[in-house]
C-alpha cells in the first residue's frame, strides 16, 4: 500500500481484474486518535476498578477482620501474656538472682531457683539466667558434691538436696548452653548430672529409681516423689552423658506410673511412694509406719512433666496419659472444679481450688484431650492469667506453673535440637492469617502499573497509606507494653519513631506530588535586546587554590556579554588574590563574620549587578549556565533560579561499594527528584550553590539570612514569603565535589542538620507569614527530615515489644503448701 497525497491509504491497481471492489480508506490521524482514546478509556476503567477493589478490600478488612478477631491473634496475645508473666515475676520475686517466696515467709528454695533458670532460658533472657545461676552456685551449691541445698534464708537452713530442683537446674544449664551458645554451661551441668546419678538414684538390677533427695538413698524404704519424675530431662541427660544409662531411669519412671494407674488403679497419684530395695516392690503406704500421703500440691507437676515428655519425644504412652486424665475429665463434668487436695480414692479433702492443678492438667490434656484442654483454658486459665498479667501478685508456685503450662501449649518449652528448629520462632501461620494479603496484592499490582496514569498512582498511594495506617493502628492499640517498668516509654518511643517514618513519606508526597510525568520548565519570552548585568560570586574560605582555579576557568568561559566575576575571600590569602587577578576577577576581602552568608552580604554592598550568581568554590559551571538560567528573569516576579548539584567525584557510598557510576550519587534523589517535584508548584529552594538571584529580591530581605548556618533554605523561605517565585532548571549546569570521606560527610551533614533545626525551632515555616499552605508544608518537610537520627537511634536500641494493654483484672490466687 502507498500513502496518497491527501493522507489516505490507497492500494495499487490490480491487473487482470476488470472491476475491483472499492477499498474503504481510513485517515491515519483518525486511527491514531481513536486508538489513543480507547487506551485512555481502558486505562481509566482499569484504574477505577482497581481503586474500588482496593477500597472495598480495605473496608472489609477493617470491619470484618479487625486484629482482635483473627484466629492467629489469640496465639499472639498469649505469647505476649507469657512474656508479661515472666517480666512481672522477675520484678516481683527475683532479687539480685535470688527467688524469694513472698508467700512462704520469704524463703528461697532450690526448686524456685531451678524454675527461674528454666523460665529464663525459654524466655531468651540471658541476663536473668546468669544472675540466678550465679546466686544459686554461690549460696546453694555448698555441699561436698555438686547438688544444691534445698532451703535458704539468710543462710542455708537445710543442706539436703531435692531431686526435682537438681534435675531442673541441670536441664536448664544444658538448654542455656544450646540457646546462648555457651558450652561452659554444659560442662557445669555434667558435674551436676554425675552427682544426681550417684546421690539421688537407687540402682536395682537393670532399673534406676529416682528418689526424693540425697537423704532418701539411706532410708530403709527410700522415698520417691511422684512429681519429681522427669523422663524428658533424663533423655536430654543421655544426649550429653555417655557414662550413665539414663534409659534405665526413663524405664523406671514409667514403670512407677504404670504401677500406680494400672496395678493399683488409683484415680490420682499420691505425693509420695516407697521403694523396698530388697524386693523392688513399691508401696503407697510406708512399710513400717503405715503412713500414706494424699494427692495435693507436691504431686501436681507430674502431669506437666509427662506432657512435656510427650511433646518432646512422643513416647507411645497414650493409654497411660488417658488414664492420668480420666479422673479430671470426670471431676470437671461432675463439679466444674478441681480441688487442691484429694484422697487416693478421689474424694475431695478440701474446699479450696487447686489453681496450679488447672495449669498442669491442661498441659497434659493439650496433648491428649483437646476438649478438656479448651474448657480448662476458657473457664479457668484465661481468668487466672488475666489476674497475673493485670499486675496482681500471685504465689510464686502458682505463677510458675501457670507460666510453664502456657509455655508448653505455645511450643515455647524447647530443647533446641528440634529438626529445622531455627524456623520455630517465626509464626508463619499466624503471620499469614494476620497479614492483609488482598490489600497488599492490590498495592503491589498498582505499584507495577502506577506510572501508566495519575489515577493509578493515586490508587497505589491510597492502598499503601492504608496498609501503613492499619499497621500503626495495630501497634498503638494492641502492642504497647504497660506492664514493665519503663515499658510504656520504650514502646511508645518505638511507635513514635515508626509514625515519624510514615509521616516523612506523607510529607515527601506533598513535596513532589503525585501527578503525571513532569514537563521541562521553560523560561518566558524575553524582550529582544534586554540583557541584565550579572555578578558571579565565588566565596572561599579554606579551600585550596587548585580547586578555585577550576571554578574560575569555568566561570570565565560562561557565554554571557555582561558578567563580572568576584572572588569573596574570607581567608584573606595573597595567593587567592593573585589567582583572581590572573583570571580578571575582582578580589573582595570577606568580613570574617557570619560565615558564608556574611561574606555574600558584604559582597552585595560592593557590587551592583541586576542578577547575582552564587557558586561554591568547588562548583564549576558549564559555558551555557547563564544562557539557561537568566531568561527566566523575564518574569518580573522571579526571585531566583536554582540548578541541581552534580558531582564529578564518587561519594562515600559509591566508593565503599566499589560501584562508581553504576549506582546514582546519594544526593541525586534530592537534587533531581525532590527539587524537580517542588518545581511543579514553584517550591524549589536555594541549596547554597548553582543559583541565580534577582538583586532586588535579596536586597528586600536585607541580604542573605544570618539567623541559621544554613542560610540557603532560610533565605528561600523568606523570598517565597515575600511573594517571589522560584524556578528549578533540571539540567546539570555545574559540577562540584561531594564529601570524599566519612569525616567530611559527617561534618557536612551535621552542619545541614543543625542549621535546619535552628530554623525549625526559631522560625518555623508553619508560622511564617506570607507563605502559602503548600510552601509551609514543603519547607516544614525539609526541616522535619533532620529529626531522622532520633528515630534511627530508637530503632537501633529498642527491642520490639508487643504487649496488649487493656487486660481485665479478676480471679483469685492461692499459695502452695510448704514442703
Amino acid at each position: 500500500m502507498q500513502l496518497a497525497q491527501n493522507g489516505q491509504l490507497s492500494r495499487p491497481a490490480q491487473t487482470g481484474i476488470s472491476s475491483a471492489r472499492p477499498l474503504v480508506v481510513i485517515p491515519l490521524q483518525l486511527t491514531r486518535t481513536v486508538t489513543q482514546r480507547c487506551m485512555h478509556m481502558l486505562s481509566r476503567l482499569v484504574s477505577i476498578v482497581l481503586l474500588c477493589v482496593a477500597c472495598c478490600i480495605d473496608v472489609a478488612d477493617s470491619t470484618a477482620a479487625t486484629p482482635s478477631s483473627r484466629s492467629s491473634d489469640n496465639h499472639i496475645r498469649r505469647l505476649d501474656d507469657l512474656s508479661a508473666l515472666w517480666s512481672f515475676y522477675k520484678q516481683t520475686y527475683i532479687q539480685s538472682g535470688r527467688v524469694v517466696s513472698l508467700d512462704e515467709n520469704n524463703i528461697t528454695t532450690s526448686e524456685g531457683q531451678g524454675y527461674a533458670m528454666l523460665r529464663a532460658v525459654w524466655s531468651n533472657d540471658r541476663a536473668t539466667f546468669n544472675s540466678v545461676w550465679a546466686w544459686t552456685k554461690q549460696h546453694l551449691q555448698v555441699r561436698e558434691d555438686k547438688l544444691f541445698a534445698w532451703k535458704w534464708k539468710g543462710a542455708v537452713l537445710d543442706k539436703n538436696s531435692a531431686t526435682d530442683a537438681d534435675t531442673d537446674i541441670a536441664l536448664a544449664l544444658i538448654l542455656a548452653a544450646r540457646r546462648f551458645d555457651h558450652p561452659a554451661f554444659e560442662q557445669e551441668s555434667l558435674a551436676i548430672i554425675d552427682s544426681i546419678w550417684n546421690q539421688e538414684i537407687v540402682h536395682i538390677d537393670s532399673r534406676a529409681y529416682v528418689v526424693a533427695g540425697n537423704w532418701a538413698r539411706y532410708e530403709n524404704y527410700p522415698t520417691i516423689h511422684i512429681a519429681y519424675l522427669a523422663p524428658y530431662a533424663y533423655e536430654i541427660f543421655a544426649s550429653i552423658d555417655s557414662h550413665h544409662p539414663w534409659s534405665q531411669v526413663i524405664e523406671a519412671s514409667y514403670a512407677i506410673l504404670h504401677w500406680l494407674y494400672d496395678e493399683e488403679a488409683l484415680p490420682v497419684p499420691p505425693e509420695l511412694i516407697y521403694l523396698d530395695p530388697r524386693t523392688e516392690k513399691l508401696s503407697v503406704r510406708h512399710p513400717i509406719t503405715g503412713a500414706s500421703s494424699s494427692f495435693s500440691y507436691d504431686a501436681f507437676p507430674i502431669f506437666w512433666r509427662v506432657a512435656l515428655d510427650a511433646a518432646w519425644f512422643g513416647r507411645s504412652e497414650g493409654p497411660l496419659r488417658q488414664k492420668m486424665l480420666g479422673f479430671f475429665q470426670h471431676e470437671w463434668t461432675a463439679h466444674g472444679i478441681f480441688f487442691d487436695r484429694y484422697s487416693l480414692k478421689g474424694l475431695p479433702l478440701s474446699s479450696s481450688e487447686g489453681l496450679p492443678l488447672y495449669a498442669t492438667v491442661h498441659a497434659l490434656a493439650f496433648q491428649e484431650q483437646h476438649d478438656l484442654a479448651r474448657l480448662l483454658s476458657d473457664k479457668k486459665l484465661a481468668p487466672l492469667e488475666a489476674v497475673a498479667v493485670g499486675g496482681k501478685r500471685v504465689p510464686y508456685y502458682f505463677q510458675n506453673w501457670l507460666w510453664f503450662g502456657q509455655a508448653l501449649t505455645l511450643s515455647q518449652t524447647r530443647h533446641y535440637e528440634e529438626f529445622l528448629g531455627f524456623l520455630r520462632p517465626f509464626d508463619v501461620v499466624g503471620f499469614s492469617e494476620h497479614f492483609p494479603w488482598e490489600l497488599f496484592a492490590v498495592t503491589a499490582l498498582l505499584y507495577l502499573i502506577a506510572r501508566w496514569h495519575p489515577v493509578l498512582k493515586f490508587a497505589f498511594l491510597l492502598c499503601g497509606f492504608s496498609l501503613c495506617l492499619r499497621y500503626l493502628h495495630w501497634r498503638l492499640f494492641y502492642t504497647l507494653n504497660v506492664l514493665e517498668t519503663g515499658g510504656l516509654f520504650i514502646s511508645v518511643a518505638l511507635w513514635a519513631a515508626e509514625l515519624y517514618a510514615f509521616s516523612t513519606v506523607v510529607l515527601l508526597c506533598i513535596q513532589v506530588g503525585v501527578g503525571w510525568r513532569r514537563q521541562p520548565v521553560c523560561p518566558p519570552e524575553r524582550s529582544q535586546g534586554v540583557v541584565p548585568s550579572v555578578d558571579v560570586f565565588i566565596p572561599i574560605y579554606s579551600e585550596s587554590c587548585e580547586i578555585l582555579e577550576k571554578t574560575l576557568i569555568g566561570a570565565s568561559a560562561m557565554e554571557y556579554p555582561r558578567k563580572r566575576i568576584y572572588v569573596l575571600d574570607d581567608s584573606h590569602r595573597e595567593e587567592v588574590c593573585r589567582l583572581a587577578e590572573r583570571f580578571g576577577a575582582t578580589y573582595i576581602k570577606g568580613p570574617r563574620r557570619h560565615a558564608k552568608a556574611g561574606n555574600l552580604n558584604h559582597a552585595l554592598t560592593q557590587t551592583d549587578g541586576e542578577l547575582v550568581v552564587v557558586f561554591d568554590t568547588d562548583h564549576i559551571p558549564v559555558t551555557t549556565f547563564l544562557a539557561e538560567t537568566v531568561p527566566f528573569f523575564a518574569d518580573p516576579k522571579m526571585g531566583f533560579v536554582q540548578t541541581p548539584h552534580h558531582f564529578y567525584n564518587q561519594d562515600i557510598f559509591q566508593r565503599a561499594l566499589v560501584a562508581g557510576p553504576r549506582i546514582p550519587n546519594e544526593q541525586d534523589l534530592f537534587n533531581h527528584g525532590i527539587q524537580g517535584g517542588r518545581q511543579g508548584w514553584q517550591g524549589a529552594f536555594f541549596v547554597g550553590s548553582g543559583a541565580v538571584f534577582r538583586r532586588s529580591a535579596i536586597i528586600g530581605l536585607n541580604g542573605f539570612n544570618l539567623m541559621s548556618i544554613t542560610e540557603d533554605i532560610h533565605t528561600s523561605q523568606h523570598l517565597h514569603a515575600r511573594g517571589w517565585k522560584s524556578a528549578f532548571v533540571d539540567k546539570n549546569l555545574a559540577v562540584g565535589l561531594t564529601a570524599e570521606n566519612l569525616a567530611s560527610y559527617i561534618v557536612q551533614r551535621r552542619r545541614w542538620m543543625l542549621g535546619c533545626l535552628q530554623i525549625f525551632f526559631k522560625d518555623n515555616p508553619l508560622l511564617c507569614r506570607g507563605l502559602s499552605l503548600r510552601h509551609r508544608l514543603g519547607y516544614f518537610a525539609s526541616l522535619y527530615y533532620f529529626f531522622f537520627p532520633v528515630a534511627r537511634v530508637v530503632f537501633w536500641v529498642t527491642p520490639l515489644s508487643r504487649y496488649e494493654s487493656d487486660r481485665p483484672v479478676m480471679g483469685r490466687s492461692t499459695a502452695r503448701s510448704t514442703p
